[in-house]
């Protein structure tokens, strides 16, 4: 299998490539629960809109940053505190929705903060990378592996999240990706880098 997949080589590579195929999974799934629920709660596809340009938005603003911070400081710490803020978002909205208090406003400002902390983890992310496979000749296939564990995701997950919508409700998708990240997590710590 290294043969093919020169990354899958490298012990640390493996670790964190196996969280996030995880994770994205969560996150689509968690996406898909919000729109629903944003919809559900106001029949406004405006808000959609919004909703939808709450989460792009910061990515446009805070990325030039985030790739400073990427070469500045250590990107595993980075990377770990930015995924525990947005499973901790995720717990906060799955207890506001499981408990009525949920609205369009408190889904909105989530959107945006998870907008934010992944404003910052794609370039970070990105970077991280070469920490975790330092042959440069598997850095490209390094790349591949993540955006085809990426649109795998993008794909499983909305399923997943609208067999949980129907199942038991957004709460539960909501749910999902915490526990979802926790893998991610998990590896980050395992992970040594120089």
């Amino acid at each position: 299998m290294p043969g093919r997949f020169p990354a899958l080589a490298h012990r640390e590579f493996r670790r964190y490539f196996t969280g996030q195929a995880i994770a994205l999974v969560g996150g689509f799934a968690h996406n898909v629960a919000m729109a629903w629920l944003a919809y559900r709660l106001t029949g406004s596809v405006a808000v959609l809109g919004v909703l939808g340009f709450a989460q792009a938005a910061p990515t446009f603003f805070v990325s030039p940053i985030a790739g400073l911070l990427a070469d500045r400081y250590p990107r595993r710490r980075m990377l770990i505190g930015l995924l525990a803020a947005v499973a901790l978002l995720g717990l906060v909205l799955a207890a506001l929705t499981a408990t009525g208090w949920v609205t369009p406003t408190v889904l909105v400002a989530v959107a945006l903060l998870r907008g934010l902390a992944f404003a910052f983890e794609i370039p970070i992310r990105n970077a991280f990378l070469a920490d975790i496979v330092p042959e440069r000749a598997s850095l490209p296939n390094a790349v591949a592996l993540h955006s085809s564990a990426l649109n795998t995701a993008r794909f499983i997950g909305p399923a997943i999240g609208g067999l949980l919508i129907a199942a038991v409700g957004e709460a539960a998708c909501f749910l999902l990706h915490p526990l979802t990240l926790t893998a991610t997590l998990v590896q980050l710590l395992r992970i040594r880098t120089n």
